[in-house]
């Protein structure tokens, strides 16, 4: 019976790769809203140039992927890479860091993670703890659940950038709106809650060249 499965699934696969695949290479994608806005469309151009006969097609969604029914090659995924049905390979380590606009920095006196009490802060409904773990990590304790909510964390950074709060950023999306002197960071130290970044697909199925290619591409990106 064993045989009998995989080889059916064999056969699905080879339907997906004729139906989905036909004159080109087509990578489908699954990303989070921020990890695409913030990190990965804008860096697209640089894999088409690199590797032009391959298609990148990005969908957003906060929930798993379910590989069995969808036409999805790969996806990202935060978390700890324990995914007994995924094949996971780590992209970075998330590390959270405050951020908001030089001009609330100027208004406010911020010298130490205590003068956040009483300040604005923004929260992503996506990463709904991440205030509370990062607080705890300081062993500092106020009501940190007041402020504003977003259901995206680029949502957050907008509003941070606009003066409105503070927002806990993830540092990698946040690193071009640091440079570009849209936010900064009051506090030079970054959290990490032990969680990563994945490029995951189904354990079940075997990479094909242009997803080994995009994730060799996502690491190097990742690393300049």
């Amino acid at each position: 019976m064993k045989g009998i499965e995989n080889a059916f699934q064999d056969i699905a696969d080879a339907a997906r790769k004729v139906s989905r695949r036909g004159r080109r290479d087509i990578l489908s994608i699954q990303s989070y809203t921020t990890f695409s806005q913030r990190w990965l469309i804008p860096r697209l151009a640089d894999f088409h140039k690199h590797f032009e006969a391959t298609e990148v097609r990005i969908s957003s969604s906060l929930k798993p992927v379910d590989f069995e029914t969808q036409n999805i090659d790969a996806a990202i995924r935060s978390g700890f890479g324990d995914w007994p049905e995924l094949h996971a390979e780590k992209l970075v380590d998330i590390e959270l860091i405050p951020v908001c606009s030089p001009e609330f920095l100027e208004k406010h006196e911020i010298s130490k993670p205590e003068d956040l009490q009483g300040l604005t802060l923004l929260h992503s409904l996506a990463r709904n703890h991440d205030w509370e773990g990062w607080l705890n990590s300081r062993n500092i304790a106020f009501d940190n659940q007041k402020g504003i909510r977003f259901d995206y964390s680029s949502s957050a950074y907008e509003a941070a950038s606009m003066g409105m709060g503070v927002a806990l950023a993830v540092k990698v999306f946040v690193e071009g709106m640091i440079e570009k002197g849209q936010l900064v960071s009051p506090f030079p130290e970054s959290y990490k809650p032990g969680e990563s970044y994945y490029l995951v697909w189904s354990s079940k199925a075997s990479p094909s060249e242009a997803l080994l290619k995009f994730l060799k591409w996502m690491r190097g990106s990742m690393e300049r």
